[in-house]
């Protein structure tokens, strides 16, 4: 997992750099399984919905999209939230992955703060902003990249129904881990306000390239992704699919440089 995260922010930086016309400097032979920004592209990306996902194929006709409900309409948001989007936007639009990905977690983050706050009357505690950093965002990003996963190519809004989804799975599995408490309400406005950015962007920015943003962001924002089954499953193991050749030439490395010579050494001493 370890040399996994790390050819990820690789791959990241190769792509910003090239994407600034800066000359890629790691010493390592150029490979076609290693594509860049591109991989976005790889129709894995888009997934057949697991059963109980809303949006999935038997279901996203009978429910509402967000267009209609009580809380998707954006002309009324605060100008942070328009200004954040907006910049989200035009990173999407003409960014480096990396410029994607951290402008994603500037409106995502920020916005969600914003929300919980009036949630809250106006005030973070300080326990709550604690207790949020204890895989909250990296559970919430894990979860909405699963159902992104299941839209088509030309999707429909995300329905309303998401956000509750959304919320039962990170409330359920925080209580099964025994992570630190988290006002449903608290949990429900973040998650809300998360999917009110995400409805936004894809009116105008293909599924693909947010998907992958919101993979990356899990994956980077998780303090333990080999111990969160959530991003492993849904972030880490497509990602890696593209990450398979450079991760296994680092472990060959590893092996033959440093375990093997170890070994060997060892067996010598023994006798």
């Amino acid at each position: 997992m370890d040399s996994a995260v790390a050819d990820l922010v690789d791959l990241l930086a190769e792509d910003d750099q090239r994407h600034r016309g800066v000359a890629w400097s790691r010493d390592r032979d150029d490979h076609e399984g290693v594509a860049g920004a591109n991989f976005a592209d790889d129709e894995f990306f888009l997934e057949r919905a697991p059963d109980g996902i809303p949006g999935s194929s038997e279901s996203r006709n009978s429910h509402q999209s967000l267009g209609d409900s009580e809380y998707s309409s954006l002309s009324g948001q605060q100008p942070d939230r328009r200004r954040a989007v907006d910049e989200l936007r035009k990173a999407m639009g003409s960014g480096s992955t990396l410029d994607q990905v951290e402008a994603f977690g500037v409106a995502a983050f920020e916005c969600a703060l914003d929300d919980v706050a009036d949630r809250l009357e106006g005030y973070v505690p300080r326990e709550v902003k604690k207790a949020l950093a204890d895989h909250f965002w990296c559970d919430l990003l894990a979860n909405t990249a699963e159902y992104l996963g299941t839209l088509s190519k030309v999707s429909t809004l995300i329905p309303d129904r998401v956000a509750k989804w959304l919320s039962g799975q990170i409330i359920e599995w925080r209580q099964s881990k025994h992570r630190l408490a988290l006002d449903d309400a608290v949990i429900c406005a973040a998650t809300e306000s998360v999917c009110k950015t995400i409805v936004d962007l894809i009116k105008t920015v293909d599924v693909r390239p947010v998907l992958l943003v919101v993979r990356i962001l899990a994956i980077l924002a998780c303090k333990s992704p080999e111990r969160h089954k959530a991003v492993a499953k849904s972030c880490v193991d497509p990602v890696c699919k593209h990450l398979t050749w450079e991760t296994k030439r680092r472990l060959a490395l590893v092996i033959e440089q440093e375990w093997l010579p170890v070994i060997y050494e060892g067996k010598d001493e023994l006798g």
